[in-house]
């Protein structure tokens, strides 16, 4: 996947680096760097390929479902 690519998919996805940034911690249990999500945005580094699967699954999840994972009630 191009950085332009990447980009577009988040777009597509209604996702922020950030709240991808957000999400690959919650997936991983493991903080997760802003830097390197902007790396791969920009072509400094490529994209993985288990961060352009999470971004296909995070697709197939319904939108309500989507809301509910990134703004969890308090």
């Amino acid at each position: 996947m191009t950085p332009a690519e990447f980009r577009a998919a988040l777009d597509n996805a209604g996702l922020r680096q950030v709240d991808f940034k957000r999400l690959l911690a919650h997936l991983s249990g493991q903080p997760a760097d802003a830097g390197t999500i902007n790396r791969w945005a920009t072509g400094r580094r490529a994209v993985p390929a288990l961060a352009v699967a999470f971004l296909a699954l995070w697709q197939m999840l319904p939108k309500t479902k989507q809301r509910r994972i990134l703004r969890p009630e308090v």
